[in-house]
């Protein structure tokens, strides 16, 4: 008797950042469109890329971030209020992330991280990098200087 694969368990997260997001941050520069004008802008602060891998561990298989809350992100990242909204706002200026909805006068964010969808092994074949590792959480690389 063969297995089927509707037996496979459904998968509910996914701690994972796609191949073209890493490509895409190991850029020192990222071009910015606003009004039919390319702007040339640093990449990723050191706030920006901890709280998109801080979200990658909480995303669902299509790249939803659900009810991210602003105090458990400023605690995780050990920064301010105004640094998260600096962060959040950077990282979809650089389209790593659409801020899809915010609700609770602006405490909880609904967040895709864009181009990270894993529904299935066909997605993981495409590469990735695994954000659930623990010295990706650890203090020291949370403050390790970036370029």
């Amino acid at each position: 008797m063969s297995k089927s694969n509707s037996n496979k368990p459904n998968r509910i997260t996914n701690n994972k950042l796609s191949k073209n997001i890493i490509y895409k941050l190991m850029q020192p520069t990222i071009n910015v469109y606003n009004h039919n004008v390319v702007t040339e802008i640093p990449n990723v602060t050191k706030i920006e890329l901890n709280l998109l891998l801080y979200m990658s561990r909480i995303q669902d298989v299509f790249g939803n971030v659900s009810g991210l809350y602003y105090k458990d992100a400023c605690a995780y990242l050990n920064c301010c209020k105004q640094s998260f909204y600096n962060a959040l706002y950077g990282l979809e200026e650089k389209g790593y992330i659409q801020i899809n909805f915010c609700y609770k006068e602006q405490s909880y964010w609904n967040i895709l991280i864009l181009d990270n969808m894993f529904l299935n092994e066909a997605d993981d074949k495409k590469g990735y990098l695994n954000t659930n590792k623990k010295f990706l959480c650890s203090e020291y690389f949370k403050n390790l200087k970036l370029n």
